[in-house]
């Protein structure tokens, strides 16, 4: 893959203005980390029955005062 082929300004323009990322902390970031990044950033959100789910297989710890 030529350096051409990487969208490079598109990532850094949805970093800075979708993410509020610095400028310098994209370039600080591997390309691993970025795409880790935006994957998650890509994941769709848990609708209502999901996060039950989760919440009744990990419910909050609360300590009796």
């Amino acid at each position: 893959m030529r350096q051409s082929d990487w969208p490079f300004e598109a990532w850094l323009r949805f970093a800075v203005r979708q993410m509020n990322m610095p400028p310098n902390v994209f370039w600080g970031t591997s390309v691993h980390d970025w795409f880790t990044i935006l994957n998650t950033s890509m994941s769709p959100n848990l609708n209502r029955a999901e996060l039950d789910i989760l919440c009744q297989k990990f419910p909050d710890e609360v300590d009796e005062l």
